[in-house]
């Protein structure tokens, strides 16, 4: 009997306009993260650099391909869906190929072979890195 008064209680504490509003809160609260997760905020740059020196900037919302042509070699950059990747490249390991996409500031993808950087620029989600 001692339960069911306890939960009477807290029934008569709250009412139903205050669990409502507590619920859209929580979502509206779990909403805004998952699209500052999702949604790209388009600030996003894709700098490529060869040799220590700047290649070019790109928007990270546009697709496109890009053609790295040095002294070094060949690479194709890809552009899409805000995601980057190196799609070819003629250096012996293709290492920077097999590194996948990245989609996120602070992200970059390295051909050592022919000194390209390509990295993403815009506000990260970290602070600080302490190895």
């Amino acid at each position: 009997m001692e339960q069911t008064n306890d939960k009477k209680e807290l029934l008569r504490f709250f009412n139903k306009a205050d669990v409502i509003l507590l619920i859209v809160l929580l979502l509206l609260g779990a909403g805004s993260i998952f699209a500052s997760k999702i949604i790209p905020t388009g600030a996003d740059t894709v700098v490529i650099s060869v040799d220590g020196e700047e290649y070019g900037r790109f928007p990270l919302a546009a697709d496109r391909v890009i053609d790295v042509d040095t002294v070094f070699g060949h690479n194709t950059v890809t552009i899409s869906g805000a995601r980057v990747s190196v799609t070819e490249s003629d250096c012996p390991n293709h290492d920077c190929e097999d590194f996948g996409v990245i989609a996120k500031a602070g992200q970059s993808i390295m051909c050592l072979p022919h000194r390209m950087l390509v990295r993403i620029d815009g506000e990260t989600d970290v602070d600080a890195v302490i190895y």
